[in-house]
């Protein structure tokens, strides 16, 4: 039997790279976050960026826009599990954004 581990939950990075100059430019409009811990990890990098308020988190569960809303974000909550539902979310509440 070989054992080869291909999914880890770590948190690689060391600081939000470019999302602020993102922002900052008009270009950073949503983040996808599909885990209470993935969460957590974007709150510790971000502490309390304005960027991250300004931007809408789309999430998969409700668990984790109450958690994410708590912190104050703006958030949107796919409707069903997968990619198609989150990619649906993020094209409506963009959508909406727009035509306001």
């Amino acid at each position: 039997m070989r054992f080869a581990e291909c999914y880890r939950r770590i948190n690689p990075q060391h600081d939000t790279g470019n999302l602020p100059t993102l922002w900052q430019n008009g270009q950073l409009h949503a983040l996808v976050v599909t885990s209470s811990e993935a969460l957590r990890h974007l709150l510790q990098l971000a502490g309390d960026a304005p960027w991250l308020r300004d931007t809408l988190v789309c999430v998969n569960h409700a668990r984790i826009a109450e958690a994410a809303q708590a912190q104050g974000l703006r958030t949107a909550v796919a409707d069903a599990p997968g990619d198609a539902a989150m990619l649906q979310c993020l094209i409506q509440h963009l959508q909406d954004r727009t035509t306001r």
